[in-house]
């Protein structure tokens, strides 16, 4: 048979033990990319949560002051259990869909909302305000991530990541 290797060197491919070695450097790369992968979608799943409460928060309070009429940001227990909506106080009632929160994120009440009135100022909320603010408070695996204050004068919305 006639060798491939015109030299004559005897050097004719990779021996398994330098396969296997490379394979294993492929798989452990591999492996840590995954873990990696993992918590980013983790983190990207809870950062899109926040920003559709936060969302739903200034939807509300436009809606209050486009019809004039209250809107409300219901979260918690009435609205599924891990969810939040918005609904109006006039024949319309909900604005949209449930929302659902993402997988280890909750809020810290177990049913709350924040009414803004037709003029766009806080109205009611439950707990009730406490020196003139509502707070809704967003967890990953109770660890607090997200603080929304509501003022109740004015029904300004200030966001504070943890």
């Amino acid at each position: 048979m006639e060798s491939l290797n015109p030299e004559g060197t005897g050097a004719e491919g990779f021996t398994l033990l330098e396969m296997i070695a490379v394979l294993t450097i492929i798989g452990i790369m591999f492996a840590i990319l995954a873990v990696k992968g993992v918590d980013w979608s983790q983190a990207e799943r809870i950062r899109a949560t926040e920003q559709d409460v936060v969302s739903c928060l200034h939807s509300a309070r436009q809606a209050a002051l486009t019809r004039g009429t209250a809107a409300r940001f219901q979260y918690g227990a009435e609205a599924g259990g891990r969810g939040f909506y918005l609904a109006t106080s006039d024949a319309e009632g909900l604005l949209g869909s449930t929302n659902r929160l993402a997988s280890g994120t909750a809020f810290s009440e177990p049913s709350a909302y924040v009414e803004f009135g037709g003029d766009g100022r806080g109205r009611g909320a439950y707990p009730n305000w406490t020196n003139g603010t509502h707070e809704v408070i967003l967890t990953n695996n109770s660890a607090v991530v997200l603080r929304i204050a509501v003022t109740r004068l004015t029904g300004a919305i200030e966001v504070r990541r943890e």
